[in-house]
């Protein structure tokens, strides 16, 4: 009977009418599934449930990743690149260079499964120090509890960041994960104390010793928003854990009627902000006073001098970056943006050339790129996060987050120092916003953690 059913001969009509049906029912899903990215609660529990077949090819292949590899994929670098290199390669002698200072280099070290910070001297070319903290006991000790996305306190040890870590003379550091408590460590990766509130992005030094950086409010401060809204808000913290000021971003807006910023788009988002960087001008100039901060607000494209005595936006412009990481006071009248240059194109996300870092002049109002060529050059094109550091009017730091890449570059299109974090397994992993110290400062967190003789 069986024979029967398997051989049984089948109308070609009947065979093309069910091609057609199955074409158009492909059409008909991919087109739900598409619109349920776009617009959340679309179709209901249709469009959930075609998010959720849609889903299960990629679930399959972490899930296979998960039980051969461990955590370790979700922070492997976004595509392999630069093969056969790894680790420093430096294009100056040992000893030749005392002005290049010191890297505090934050990296997943995939030999261990965890992120590391490590101190790096760029004359001797020799790794001082490494913080590795308990990334356990920190996440036991956490109470944040969000339905925003991508929240991040609450991963197992390998899979933590420590994202944008700064270091003080007496050894000790600070760092957070990516919208994650706030954390202090001393010279020996000993916890000192843990923020709870939802920290992300940089971490800029606040001109009292302390630090400026980001938060989530959750629940949100402002009204008529959906509780996935991510509101930002400006926070500037003392060393000895004491919230010295804080202030919501879109309340900020609001207040210097910019609200289009946040409400003005064509159509709703729970992201429009994006607060990634915050730096504080340390001395008066004729463009700024000393204690107000540079914003850079990646999903307007915007970068914003807010002055908080007056609670005001002095100052914004847009264009010509895009989707910008970093923003740097450079001397009385000029600003570096690190400019991502990332488009978004119908079904993918794209940096069509490379990235780039601008100079703004507020004397002139005009934007240079030194390093343009440079970055076409050698293809720095990191489409989200990035970090860069102008040096001298010759050379810039560089970080190319997603793919594991750092490097020193000059205008010329000279690289002095490249890092690419691949690991003994030949894959590249992700950084996590690594930071160039100048020489002074150091030599004493190097003469501190030595005399902490930690293990």
């Amino acid at each position: 009977m069986l024979e029967r059913l398997f051989f049984k001969k089948i109308e070609l009509w009947l065979v093309a009418l069910l091609l057609v049906v199955i074409g158009v029912g492909v059409i008909f899903f991919s087109s739900i599934v598409h619109i349920a990215t776009k617009t959340s609660g679309k179709f209901g529990a249709v469009g959930e449930f075609a998010l959720g077949v849609a889903q299960i090819p990629s679930d399959a292949k972490d899930v296979i990743a998960l039980l051969t590899e461990g955590n370790k994929p979700a922070l492997r670098a976004k595509q392999q690149r630069f093969e056969g290199r790894s680790g420093f390669t430096f294009n100056y002698d040992a000893g030749a260079r005392p002005d290049m200072g010191y890297l505090l280099l934050s990296r997943y070290d995939a030999e261990i499964s965890r992120s590391v910070v490590e101190l790096v001297d760029l004359n001797s070319q020799k790794v001082l120090h490494r913080w590795l903290p308990d990334f356990d006991a920190i996440r036991t000790q956490t109470k944040i509890d969000s339905v925003l996305e991508h929240v991040r306190a609450h991963e197992t040890a390998d899979r933590v960041r420590m994202v944008h870590p700064i270091a003080f003379g007496d050894g000790s550091l600070i760092y957070a994960d990516l919208v994650a408590p706030l954390v202090k460590l001393d010279a020996c990766s000993n916890i000192q104390w843990m923020n709870d509130l939802m920290f992300h992005h940089s971490i800029e030094p606040a001109m009292d010793g302390g630090v400026w950086t980001a938060i989530h409010y959750d629940p949100q401060l402002i009204r008529n928003v959906t509780p996935g809204f991510q509101e930002n808000g400006i926070i500037h913290v003392s060393q000895d854990n004491r919230i010295v000021f804080e202030k919501s971003l879109a309340e900020i807006l609001l207040e210097n009627d910019l609200g289009y910023l946040l409400f003005g788009h064509v159509t709703y988002t729970e992201d429009p902000m994006h607060l990634n960087d915050v730096q504080e001008a340390t001395f008066d100039g004729p463009h700024w006073k000393k204690g107000d901060l540079f914003l850079s607000v990646r999903n307007t494209s915007a970068i914003m001098q807010y002055r908080p005595s007056e609670n005001r936006i002095v100052w914004f412009k847009q264009w010509p970056w895009v989707k910008q990481h970093d923003v740097d006071i450079l001397d009385s009248h000029r600003i570096a943006i690190f400019d991502n240059h990332k488009y978004k194109y119908p079904g993918r996300d794209a940096v069509p050339v490379s990235n780039d870092v601008k100079i703004y002049d507020f004397e002139t109002g005009e934007v240079s790129s030194p390093w343009k060529a440079a970055f076409e050059q050698h293809e720095i094109r990191t489409m989200s996060e990035g970090r860069s550091e102008v040096l001298n009017d010759d050379e810039v730091f560089v970080e190319e987050t997603n793919f594991g890449r750092m490097l020193v570059v000059n205008t010329a299109g000279e690289i002095l120092w490249e890092y690419v974090n691949r690991a003994t397994d030949g894959q590249v992993y992700m950084v996590n916003w690594s930071r160039m110290v100048r020489p002074d400062h150091g030599a004493a967190i190097a003469a501190a953690v030595a005399e902490a003789g930690c293990s």
